[in-house]
């Protein structure tokens, strides 16, 4: 586009990503052109700033600007990635970004100065920085959980103090994460979704037999009553120890979460696994049914379970393809039912032909 060249993604394969990043200070606007010749709908240009998900491109399109304003101080990373689904190609099979440009400031200086110690307080449990506080520039600083005696489930609060006589400067914070283990980029969808486990691995049996059905309340949906699939296309992705349910499009899962209080919100929360470029799902409420009907523990049901919508709304994950990402909402029950109707929550996945969506660990409020 700009001065007879431009940043061209790389020769890849099927189910494989080319990125370039780079990284800014401060706070600023990014501009760039790109542009995009590849299978529409299915191989995507992405970019991302920090991780998330800000703008994706797929098809032929032409040279476009793009603008994007960060408010926050501290480092920031700008990713473009390009990535191909698991078949087929169309177009160039290519994107290209070029005239990349920045109008920002520096990050905030440290101060000369510092004193005192700093800590991090997780559920109460006190630990201190390991540095000096007077030497501070930017950096990363981990905190083990394992090491803390909890895990990621089980933290509820978490502080952050300086500590001492005297103690003065100044000190920024900036971009606080809290992961399952390490973060790790998984560039192969199909095998190695990040997901946030409810389960370790059980030793379960085939598909549809009473072994493997026993573990399926307790570990997709933590709440009560049973649960049910819909026909269509799903399976159990276990990588590395850790399950979840991977759905592709159509297909969903439903189960009984007690009875309708009316006019009531309930907050609805679960992890949401991005493996292709337009992965979503459709979460809803419904009212009504039979579920003496229906099987006992879990099992495949038809389209529905006999119950009438409430309402719904749809979740798409803006997280690199490949990870997951806990999502929410919250639904209205409305005054048209009553506590005599079950409450059923079903959730779909939407992203389109040939897309799947990995749910794990949803988790229902009930008042």
């Amino acid at each position: 586009y700009y001065d007879g060249d431009a940043a061209q993604s790389g020769d890849i394969s099927d189910s494989q990503e080319s990125l370039m990043q780079t990284t800014v200070s401060g706070a600023g606007t990014v501009s760039f052109y790109w542009r995009v010749s590849s299978e529409g709908d299915y191989d995507f240009l992405e970019f991302y700033i920090d991780g998330s998900l800000q703008d994706q491109t797929s098809g032929t399109v032409d040279w476009q600007q793009m603008t994007y304003t960060i408010t926050d101080s501290g480092s920031h990373t700008l990713e473009w990635r390009y990535f191909k689904d698991g078949s087929e190609s169309g177009g160039e099979d290519t994107g290209w970004v070029d005239n990349l440009e920045w109008d920002g400031g520096g990050q905030p200086p440290s101060i000369p100065g510092n004193t005192g110690q700093l800590y991090v307080k997780v559920n109460g449990v006190r630990v201190d920085y390991p540095g000096n506080v007077a030497d501070l520039q930017w950096m990363q600083w981990n905190i083990d959980l394992a090491s803390l005696d909890t895990n990621l489930q089980s933290v509820a609060t978490l502080a952050i103090g300086i500590e001492g006589d005297g103690a003065s400067g100044t000190l920024y914070f900036d971009d606080f994460r809290l992961y399952r283990e390490a973060p790790v980029v998984q560039p192969d969808p199909e095998d190695n979704l990040t997901v946030n486990p409810s389960l370790e691995l059980p030793d379960w049996g085939p598909a549809g037999t009473g072994q493997w059905a026993d573990y399926v309340d307790d570990w997709i949906i933590n709440n009560q009553g049973n649960c049910y699939l819909e026909d269509g296309s799903w399976e159990i992705v276990a990588s590395d120890g850790v399950a979840t349910l991977k759905m592709w499009n159509g297909a969903a899962i439903w189960q009984q979460i007690g009875n309708v209080s009316p006019n009531t919100d309930y907050e609805i929360s679960l992890f949401i696994g991005r493996g292709y470029g337009t992965s979503a799902v459709q979460v809803e409420l419904w009212a009504g049914g039979d579920p003496s009907a229906l099987p006992a523990s879990f099992g495949i049901i038809g389209d529905t379970v006999g119950a009438t919508l409430i309402g719904g709304a749809s979740l798409t994950p803006t997280i690199k393809v490949g990870q997951s990402e806990l999502m929410g909402l919250s639904l209205n029950t409305g005054a048209n039912f009553g506590s005599e109707d079950a409450l059923w929550i079903r959730i779909e996945s939407i992203g389109g032909d040939g897309t799947a969506a990995w749910v794990d660990n949803v988790m229902v409020t009930i008042p």
